[in-house]
């Protein structure tokens, strides 16, 4: 049976700031992650709302921050692979507009090694990584980690 890995996250304002795209991307671009691998991004293109159609191409991180905002403001889920650069863990990160993002662990997942027999995700590896850096900016209001299948 296949697994599916998520993180949800429902973040507040700190200071009334506002979250985007760019600024997700920001917090974790600080803490080790990138958009690029072996010179590709894959994202969701503008028109896909819902249906999740990923593509891959060679992109320019200008290019990128122009989609990703193009879709932002038109209002359609923003999606975007991110892997990190020790590991080459990566995650489809979702953005929903507002505070609400979500996070596929999709591709070379982490395992928790201690649980023997088990494929039960590392969360707290991911919890470091991925709502650590963006609660330093942002309070978390909510956070639902979820583990479908054996």
């Amino acid at each position: 049976m296949a697994i599916s890995t998520s993180i949800d996250l429902k973040l507040t304002s700190k200071e009334k700031k506002e979250l985007s795209i760019k600024q997700v991307l920001e917090c974790l671009f600080k803490d080790n992650w990138t958009i690029h691998n072996n010179g590709n991004v894959i994202y969701l293109p503008i028109g896909d709302d819902g249906d999740y159609n990923w593509i891959s191409e060679i992109l320019h991180i200008n290019d990128v921050n122009d989609i990703l905002s193009f879709k932002e403001a038109k209002n359609e889920t923003v999606g975007i692979v991110l892997f990190e650069k020790s590991s080459l863990i990566g995650v489809q990160l979702l953005y929903f507009g507002g505070y609400d993002i979500s996070f596929n662990l999709s591709i070379n997942t982490l395992y928790n090694k201690t649980l023997i027999n088990t494929r039960i995700i590392d969360a707290n590896w991911y919890l470091e990584r991925l709502v650590a850096p963006l609660i330093k900016e942002y309070y978390l209001e909510g956070l639902c980690i979820q583990q479908l299948g054996s």
